[in-house]
């Protein structure tokens, strides 16, 4: 697996196997920093997920890495 692939796996996993987490990837780190929000998975678990535990922080960096794959701050900020 390379490592744009176990950053993805690591991600998804730490829904089913809340002990692959709190994980953030640097794609997601990096939107959420951009968007004014913590990129740290703790805080971004406590803080944004509101402790909904690791699915919902799961849900969360996914949506990140797409936004910052997609360039798409602009929308989420107004959307926001």
């Amino acid at each position: 697996m390379d490592g744009a692939g176990l950053t993805v796996f690591l991600r998804e996993a730490q829904m089913f196997w809340p002990e692959a987490g709190p994980f953030v990837d640097d794609r997601a780190a990096r939107a959420a920093e951009r968007l004014d929000l913590p990129s740290d998975p703790e805080r971004l678990l406590r803080d944004v997920a509101r402790g909904g535990g690791e699915e919902e922080l799961s849900w969360l960096a996914g949506a990140l890495a797409l936004v910052d794959a997609r360039g798409e701050y602009d929308d989420v900020r107004k959307a926001a």
